[in-house]
């Protein structure tokens, strides 16, 4: 085998052939691995980006929910200080379908206070307990607080917002 490289020179064409194309297959084989690494590193960046808007769109859309309740129920508060006949209209259908994942990303005081307000929400409806069916229950208070949320909810809203780049008047 040694004879077929050696010439009078001491190495053929064949053998400096063979070492350049070997040369250049690893150099290739690293440039490519090290694009190829570049590349899916990227990929997953950006999967990871998207799935991160995506969540936090979806956060969005609970926050903004549960202001159109507490906003409404405010002004339901305001008739039933008036008339207490209106003490049916009040809602928590949304509260308590996103209450678990609000558990994840609401701050503990907003959801300890969400919570409490809707379970006072749930009790006026039922008119159970004799606080309720004596007018014992400072709906005042009630509409000081769920404006309280409101506003609390809302600076979440516009932090989620800005994060992800939404301008504030589109949503």
């Amino acid at each position: 085998m040694l004879y077929y490289f050696h010439t009078e020179n001491g190495i053929n064409d064949t053998l400096i052939s063979s070492f350049i194309s070997a040369i250049g297959g690893i150099i290739g084989g690293l440039i490519g691995g090290i694009v190829a690494f570049i590349v899916s590193k990227i990929q997953i960046q950006n999967v990871q980006d998207t799935k991160r808007i995506d969540e936090l769109r979806k956060y969005l859309n609970v926050l903004k929910s549960l202001i159109i309740e507490i906003e409404y129920n405010i002004r339901i508060l305001r008739l039933i200080s008036r008339d207490k006949s209106y003490i049916t209209s009040l809602e928590s259908e949304i509260w308590y379908s996103v209450r678990f994942d609000a558990n994840n990303f609401l701050p503990n005081t907003i959801f300890n206070q969400l919570t409490e307000e809707h379970r006072e929400i749930k009790d006026m409806k039922a008119q159970e307990l004799d606080e309720y069916k004596d007018e014992l229950v400072n709906i005042d208070k009630m509409i000081a607080t769920n404006e309280k949320i409101v506003s609390e909810l809302k600076k979440i809203e516009d932090k989620v917002k800005d994060s992800i780049g939404i301008p504030l008047i589109n949503l």
